[in-house]
């Protein structure tokens, strides 16, 4: 059954308007991180900045006499700029960061390819990467009241289809499962239940 034109791109609007809280609030997650690790990571290189110059110092004016004074020095100057838990939260720090970079740019992805125009005609495409958008940019519907759990098939061919449209329904699966889950569980329910999207192994294409 083919939608209308101009419901389509209303329902789609309504959607973007219904997931656009949604997305912000995935969005300020990975950024509160990225930032805070930013300002780590700043602090970080200021304090090994000081070691290092101070090491330096205490090196060229102890050229001549290394002494276990020079190393209960050295040892001091770790402490006072906690040099072995810097070197330790540091790589954890960029890690993080890193992973909040990639969460924000998979989102902003998914909300472009979710939002493009859309083809009025049929044609070819991949609807794996289309179900995967959806759930992308979906996530902060369910997330809190069910695990997704996705088995799509790795040789699924082109399929021949709206896809803004199948976009749409798988979308409205989503959300109408996810509020159903939260009714049954109750709002606020630490007991989550399960969403399954998956693709039968034989498939009707024509």
């Amino acid at each position: 059954m083919v939608i209308d034109g101009r419901k389509a791109v209303s329902q789609k609007l309504e959607s973007i308007g219904q997931l656009a809280a949604g997305i912000a609030h995935e969005i300020n997650t990975p950024m509160q991180y990225i930032g805070d690790n930013t300002r780590f990571l700043k602090d970080t290189l200021a304090n090994l900045s000081k070691y290092l110059f101070e090491m330096q110092e205490l090196s060229a004016t102890g050229t001549s006499i290394i002494s276990a004074q020079f190393k209960e020095k050295v040892e001091q100057l770790k402490t006072r700029y906690d040099i072995e838990y810097l070197l330790d939260e540091l790589p954890r720090s960029i890690e993080q960061t890193e992973l909040g970079i990639e969460r924000v740019t998979n989102l902003i992805r998914a909300m472009k390819d979710f939002t493009h125009p859309g083809v009025k005609e049929k044609s070819y495409n991949n609807i794996n990467q289309g179900i995967v958008v959806t759930t992308e940019i979906s996530k902060n519907e369910y997330k809190y009241v069910a695990e997704l759990e996705l088995n799509l098939s790795p040789n699924l061919p082109l399929v021949f289809c709206l896809q803004d449209e199948l976009n749409q329904v798988v979308l409205n699966m989503i959300v109408n499962s996810a509020h159903s889950i939260e009714e049954k569980n109750g709002k606020g329910s630490f007991e989550k239940g399960k969403l399954q999207l998956k693709q039968s192994r034989k498939m009707n294409l024509s």
